[in-house]
């Protein structure tokens, strides 16, 4: 539970280093935070250096007309409003705030949008409401129990919100005090009683997303996130169910001495899918395992110069890659037909290729081109 120094914002904090089930909670993927204020450039940078690009707010319609938040227009954040307001209707005694957060965290029109944000952020993700007590401390709370982080762990970052925002609320009570005191306080009983409710319902996360309509892969990608693990990711098995095929393209096979090209292709085709995913993003085959299969590689060049290639090994397609400035001029096609028309020749069937569903130009190259997709699988490493 490490504060941060961000603008004029006194409750922001890590929900990394807490102990769960499987080690700690990674540093620098959540942060939880009230309204954003008097951000600096450095204070932008120092989330952007740290990978904290999406922004989750959590204030309704009315409070973002009233306080529009200072990320909604910068150009290199994702910004998502997903409103938590459980029936507009704030509790009206202390007795209605546990409730009222079980409303909150059970309700799948008020919460999924949040998890589904969550899942789809590329990085690392900062939620926020006006004070960053209750809607974003219901959030905290179950993110930190979907990965098992202890109860009294999860109390405690609740409560440390009271120390943050006393002096504001001080300060709010004296101009305006006929406001109710309970809702200023971030009291034990209100986020106890929640998660004690909470618990009796959902004893597992993935039941609970479930029930919140949150696919099995969004809820990996959510739990990866905070754990600091790669994202998880559909991969299909595609089978070809088309014609028989020519090809017009003229490729020699892999040499030695193509190494270097041929590795600077290979990485810069890859690597945005697998930066995004949290793989390594170099991931070209070594020289030697390249020599192995030379005679399965093949090599497309313009002017003696590589500019795509792709693999071919029984009835397998693999390895199709374009070089990034001859790229969307149909090459990729012309490669996949040259691979189809290759294992035709062989005799091979079916004539089968693997794709990551986060690969949709690819996807919808190959489905375009007579694949269908027969096997599916979530890759989790």
């Amino acid at each position: 539970m490490k504060r941060l120094v961000l603008g004029d914002m006194n409750n922001v904090r890590d929900l990394g280093g807490y102990p769960c089930h499987d080690g700690y909670t990674k540093e620098f993927r959540f942060l939880r935070s009230g309204m954003p204020r008097d951000l600096k450039d450095k204070d932008l940078h120092l989330l952007q250096s740290k990978g904290i690009t999406t922004i989750i707010d959590l204030r309704n319609i009315f409070e973002c007309t009233q306080q529009e938040d200072p990320f909604r227009t910068l150009p290199d954040f994702t910004y998502h409003n997903c409103p938590m307001f459980a029936d507009g209707v704030v509790p009206a005694a202390p007795e209605e705030m546990a409730p009222a957060y079980l409303r909150l965290a059970t309700t799948p029109d008020i919460i999924a949008p949040v998890w589904e944000a969550i899942a789809a952020a590329e990085d690392g993700v900062l939620f926020h409401c006006t004070a960053g007590k209750d809607r974003t401390g219901v959030v905290a709370a179950l993110l930190l129990w979907m990965v098992g982080v202890e109860k009294a762990d999860i109390l405690a970052d609740y409560i440390a919100t009271q120390a943050y925002v006393l002096e504001a609320y001080r300060k709010m009570l004296a101009d305006h005090p006929d406001f109710p005191y309970f809702l200023t306080k971030a009291d034990l009983s209100y986020i106890e009683e929640f998660y004690d409710n909470f618990t009796a319902i959902y004893s597992d996360p993935k039941t609970y997303l479930a029930a919140m309509g949150i696919s099995e892969l969004k809820a990996m990608r959510i739990f990866a996130k905070l754990l600091g693990r790669p994202m998880p990711f559909i991969a299909h098995k595609l089978e070809y169910h088309g014609p028989e095929l020519s090809s017009e393209l003229t490729l020699r096979t892999y040499q030695a001495d193509d190494y270097m090209t041929y590795y600077d292709c290979y990485n810069s085709a890859f690597r945005p899918m697998r930066v995004a995913l949290g793989l390594t993003p170099e991931c070209c085959p070594n020289s030697d395992e390249l020599l192995n299969i030379k005679d399965d590689i093949f090599i497309l060049e313009q002017n003696g110069c590589l500019i795509g290639s792709v693999t071919v090994m029984d009835g397998e397609i693999d390895g199709l890659i374009v070089r990034e400035h001859f790229r969307h001029q149909g090459i990729g096609q012309s490669l996949l037909h040259f691979a189809i028309t290759e294992i035709q020749k062989r005799k091979h069937s079916p004539i089968t290729l693997h794709v990551a569903e986060w690969n949709q130009t690819a996807l919808r190259l190959y489905l375009n081109n007579n694949f269908i997709i027969t096997e599916s699988e979530i890759i989790q490493r």
